[in-house]
């Protein structure tokens, strides 16, 4: 990662790290700036590669949240995601079936079906216990998620119980 070929790399994790935790300070004191911001790494970097430059740079406010890449033509950016779209997304498998019936036919898609590996790598690093350790499973597409759920709400509605939950 410290070669050449690394260095945009840890660059780009490292910003977007700290936006992370501005988005963190920002969503505590002056509420979220940006519902659909996530940090694309399963790892975050080690605190020997934040120089003084970043930690300066963020102190002096000349890193801010502003500088986050926006979809500004998005009109969903501002707007949170909703129960059953944010468990649609992290929910394993198996668990599916504790979503209404509809949505596991959105898990069960062909095109989402990569999402939902039945089996997938687990990076120990240095743990001993499974539960420990960093799940390696893909990151989800968040626009075809929806898409697909906004195709499967046309054609079967939530029942009234499932819309009170959601």
């Amino acid at each position: 990662m410290n070669d050449e070929n690394g260095k945009p790399f840890k660059k780009r994790m490292l910003k977007r790290y700290i936006e992370g935790l501005q988005w963190v300070l920002y969503y505590y004191y002056k509420g979220a700036q940006h519902w659909r911001w996530y940090y694309p790494f399963h790892y975050a970097p080690m605190i020997s590669d934040i120089d003084e430059n970043i930690c300066e740079n963020l102190l002096s406010g000349r890193i801010t949240i502003d500088e986050f890449e926006l979809d500004v033509n998005c009109s969903t950016t501002n707007v949170p995601y909703t129960p059953f779209q944010q468990l649609l997304s992290i929910m394993p498998t198996r668990s599916i079936g504790l979503l209404p019936e509809s949505y596991a036919t959105v898990a069960a898609s062909s095109e989402l079906n990569s999402y939902f590996p039945a089996d997938f790598d687990i990076d120990l690093n240095g743990r001993a216990l499974p539960w420990e350790a960093v799940c390696l499973i893909p990151f989800v597409d968040e626009t075809l998620f929806i898409e697909h759920e906004q195709q499967m709400l046309l054609s079967k509605a939530l029942s009234d119980e499932d819309k009170r939950r959601n």
